[in-house]
């Protein structure tokens, strides 16, 4: 964006200590992009630890000029407070992540003010900036470099080797027959910055999960070269995946992207400048893909509607034909109202599924320096961006085991080595936390959300019913209600269910439903923050400390102790001591008919109410009901073998893999007539596999030989019933899968 900016500052011109750097040899890391803290692409998202990575943004790209560029290096080059107090406003304002210029070869802050030389004052400062965006939770994008003419550019690398820069000619810095040596400067500068150690913390750039990803260059071109290389980006294309694959043999653990515009005349916004959006994002090497929309610009001239139907166009193309997350590195407004445009962009963003942007830009002078598009503390615009942040952070629920490498190919190839054998009713799990920090205000308020843990199943909501279990501390009258529901409020129906006799830290369950939702939660998906309340009549105190299901949890985790029923069978978490997991027998009936997986049963479509201990109705201390099956569930067990005499379990074992690394997904099949209430399946590597993260079990591996244990809340199997869990791991070489499985020290058998 500089090129759109009127530049006024002061500059200090004065010596600048340089020190000559000779390039070590280059080295690949063995580590994935999926290593912990590092944020990944986990297919067309991002991800973080095992959870979705959504996040809000902003650009401050000249924090590396905060400080006076002369003396001494700790004291007068870089001013510390200014970058601390920066960052401390970033984060308590929701910036999740900054992107920032890492380039400039002018003398004053210059990173490379001569060809090849390198100033250590300058990049000491960018250690500094890279220490704080830590302290303050702030991941960083770094720029390579500038298309533009602000800080040089290419235009000092194209005069450095002797050619005429200018617009005109700086296609020829993406042209090897043209600058040869534009390609090594290049290569040379990555080199160093990526291999350089940060002073203060001794980690390697390369190494560091601070930084988010980096950026090849901002907004490249190959304009107007020859007429078609306009639309083909061939040239463009090709300087991609040479400097794209550079940089992966030296950094395998972040991400990479373009830093381009999204300018193209099929969008109508831009014109056509040898960087087609589809075609330079699908490079192997590139993470992400980048837009900058700038819809006031009066070469654009976009109203609202036609902003965020290019928004959304990038988005659908970005998942559907390049297969990876849509980033919106920089957008802004100077025309009417910005706030009301900025709730456009971001409702946009969420709407669509959009996976992070990045305003331009957010200033840390008041008033801005920049009156046209320039961020201050005061600029009305953050009240929306504030909210959009908090929305973005609410869709980070857990994402599964769907991490992709870096690496030279970047779209891992699934191999397929067993056909998986999944219950669906062992691949969901409730997640809780609270709302307000006062455990005795009088509510009970659990803030809810179920997750699908399953790579290829999807589940109707409609089917599913949760139960928070507490103490209403007295005998009032208890109503619920619906707060707040990323599925709408609408679609949830809540009750308060007294229990006919007190169990262990519960007395009462609040039970929620959604007979009317069509919200289908998809593969590694979730259905968002459920708000809840329950209050007695009177609004009397309660003490939710002693109540079974209450967590102090301040972001959502794994509650084992809220239940969750799936047509009427309990799939998820254990009920309070002394709930009957079956139904209890009314008076009238001598038996309640108790359903069995049976393999090859094909279940009816009908409504059916979880099993659990007898109830009363609210207000009544004498009534007992006891839920009644009214049909079979609307799922259908898939058994895809008959079990093998005398052997009481069948494991699948599905890779998805690349060229060091895969993953896992483990289902075990238990074929006997007994529930087994514990497990261990233990296997054998037949090569130098090396598992390096688990979820949904408690790994060990000695040499070859592993052993994965249950986590708890998974360590039932009832019989016809499985559970699954993954891990990931590296290789070298051949990749075959275990010859054999035991689980509890039985062999059993492999699914087809």
């Amino acid at each position: 964006m500089l090129r759109r900016m009127v530049w006024v500052r002061v500059v200090l011109v004065l010596a600048v200590l340089a020190t000559a750097v000779v390039l070590g040899g280059l080295r690949a890391s063995a580590q994935t992009a999926s290593a912990p803290g590092f944020v990944y692409r986990c297919g067309i998202h991002f991800c973080l630890d095992g959870s979705y990575y959504y996040f809000a943004g902003a650009n401050t790209y000249d924090m590396f000029t905060y400080g006076g560029s002369y003396g001494d290096t700790e004291t007068q080059w870089m001013d510390k407070a200014r970058i601390n107090a920066h960052f401390a406003r970033l984060q308590a304002d929701g910036v999740k992540v900054l992107r920032l210029w890492m380039f400039s070869h002018e003398e004053w802050h210059g990173f490379e003010s001569a060809k090849g030389v390198y100033s250590e004052p300058q990049f000491a400062l960018f250690d500094y900036i890279i220490e704080s965006a830590r302290a303050h939770e702030v991941k960083l994008i770094p720029v390579f470099e500038n298309y533009w003419e602000a800080y040089g550019g290419i235009d000092t690398r194209l005069e450095w080797e002797g050619i005429t820069s200018g617009e005109l000619n700086r296609w020829k810095f993406f042209n090897k027959a043209q600058c040869p040596g534009c390609f090594t400067q290049y290569k040379n500068y990555v080199s160093y910055a990526l291999n350089r150690v940060n002073h203060y913390s001794g980690i390697a750039y390369k190494d560091d999960p601070t930084i988010f990803a980096w950026e090849l260059m901002n907004e490249p071109r190959y304009r107007n070269a020859t007429p078609d290389e306009n639309t083909t980006g061939t040239t463009l294309r090709a300087w991609v995946d040479e400097m794209g694959a550079y940089i992966k043999s030296i950094d395998s653990k972040h991400m990479l992207g373009t830093g381009m515009e999204g300018q193209e005349t099929r969008y109508g916004y831009g014109g056509d400048s040898g960087n087609p959006f589809v075609f330079i994002h699908q490079s192997p090497y590139i993470d992400f893909t980048s837009s900058h929309p700038y819809p006031t610009e009066p070469w654009a001239n976009l109203t609202i509607a036609q902003t965020r139907a290019l928004v959304r166009t990038w988005i659908t193309e970005s998942h559907t034909l390049v297969g990876k997350p849509f980033f919106m590195g920089e957008f802004n407004s100077h025309t009417g109202v910005r706030a009301d445009w900025w709730a456009a962009f971001y409702d946009e963003i969420e709407q669509s599924g959009g996976d992070g942007s990045a305003f331009w830009w957010y200033d840390d002078r008041t008033p801005t320096s920049d009156g046209k598009f320039g961020v201050d503390a005061s600029s009305p615009e953050l009240a929306v961006f504030r909210q959009h942040a908090q929305r973005m952070q609410a869709k980070n629920v857990y994402a599964g085991p769907t991490a992709t490498p870096g690496g030279p190919t970047n779209t891992p190839t699934a191999t397929r080595t067993a056909t998986p054998t999944v219950n669906p009713a062992s691949i969901l799990r409730v997640q809780h936390k609270r709302y307000n920090t006062d455990p005795a205000d009088g509510v009970v308020g659990p803030d809810l959300q179920v997750v699908n843990t399953n790579l290829n199943l999807t589940v109707p909501l409609s089917e599913l019913t949760i139960r928070y279990w507490f103490t209403a501390d007295g005998p009032q009258e208890l109503s619920s209600s619906c707060l707040w529901s990323q599925v709408g409020c609408g679609a949830v129906s809540s009750k308060v269910v007294r229990l006919a006799s007190p169990v262990g830290g519960a007395d009462s369950y609040l039970e929620v439903t959604f007979p009317t939702s069509s919200f289908i939660i998809q593969p590694y998906g979730a259905t968002g923050e459920i708000q809840l309340s329950a209050h007695k009549s009177d609004w009397s105190a309660t003490n939710e400390l002693d109540d079974y299901s209450y967590t102090t949890n301040d972001s959502f985790a794994d509650a084992s102790h809220i239940t969750l029923y799936r047509a009427g069978q309990l799939v998820w978490g254990s009920e309070p001591t002394g709930a009957a997991l079956t139904s209890t027998p009314t008076p009238t009936r001598t038996a309640t008919p108790t359903r069995t997986a049976t393999p090859s049963a094909t279940a009816t479509t009908g409504t059916a109410t979880p099993t659990s201990i007898a109830t009363a109705t609210v207000g009544t201390a004498t009534a007992t009901a006891t839920p009644t099956r009214t049909a079979t569930p609307t799922w259908t067990p898939t058994v895809t073998a008959t079990p093998v005499a005398g052997v009481a379990c069948q494991v699948s074992y599905v890779v998805n893999q690349w060229t060091t690394g895969f993953t896992a997904t483990v289902s075990v099949k238990n074929t006997g007539t007994s529930a087994i209430g514990g497990w261990t399946l233990a296997w054998t590597f037949g090569g130098n596999q090396k598992i390096t993260n688990a979820w949904s079990t408690t790994l060990t591996q000695t040499g070859a030989s592993v052993s994965a244990k249950d986590a708890g809340y998974n360590a039932s199997i009832p019989a016809g019933g499985s559970t699954s869990f993954g891990f990931q791991a590296s290789y070298s070489g051949t990749n075959s899968a275990p010859a054999g499985f035991t689980l509890n020290g039985t062999a059993c058998a492999l699914a087809p």
